[in-house]
Formats: C-alpha cells, structure tokens, sequence
C-alpha cells in the first residue's frame, strides 16, 4: 500500500510523477486537498485506473487503517499472471544454430 499526501502550498513534480508511476498498481490511497493546481489531473487519473482519492488528512488516515485491518478486500485485484517462459526444444536448437553460424559468416566475411 502507498499512502501519498500532495500539499496544498507546493507544485510536488516528484510526487506527481511517482503518482502516475504508481497509480496503475491500485495499491495507492491519494490525499489531494480542494484547491491544489492539479487536482482536477488527478481527479482524471484516479477515475481511469481505480485509485482512491481522499479530500483531507483525516481521511487519508482512516482509509489506510482501514486497508491495514485487513477491511481492504486483497481479491479485489486480479493477481499478476505468471510469467510465460517459452522454452527451446531441442528441434528448434538444432535448426538455429546452423543459420546463426551462416549469418555470422556473412557479417564477419563478407
């Protein structure tokens, strides 16, 4: 879980930056107060992709109790697939090998 408070009285580039990093992971809980000069960005991009946008500090706090007591539904979230590892067969090996050795010949030779 990330918990992310942006200021009222600063620009925060960096922290807006690894907001649109992070906001894809749906693990990021954002305190955006009324009147910061990008909320309506952020608005945008916590509609797009899920993330929970809170008003005030307060807020902020509960909501991270709240995903810390285990009321955060961790299914909600489909898991990442595993990754495919495509492995060479042997009749692939043996069919590659001989047009590496041709094609390093025409680099090297020719």
């Amino acid at each position: 879980m990330i918990a992310m408070y942006l200021h009222l009285g600063t620009i925060s580039p960096i922290s807006l930056m690894e907001l649109g990093l992070f906001i894809k992971t749906k693990k990021i809980v954002i305190c955006c107060p009324d009147g910061f000069h990008r909320r309506g960005n952020i608005q945008v991009m916590c509609d797009e992709y899920n993330g929970k946008l809170v008003a005030t500090l307060d807020e902020l706090v509960k909501e991270v109790k709240d995903r810390m007591k285990g009321s955060y539904n961790r299914l909600e979230y489909p898991a990442k697939p595993p990754p495919s590892h495509q492995r060479i067969t042997p009749f692939q090996l043996y069919f590659s090998l001989p047009l590496l050795f041709i094609a390093y010949f025409f680099l090297v030779y020719i």
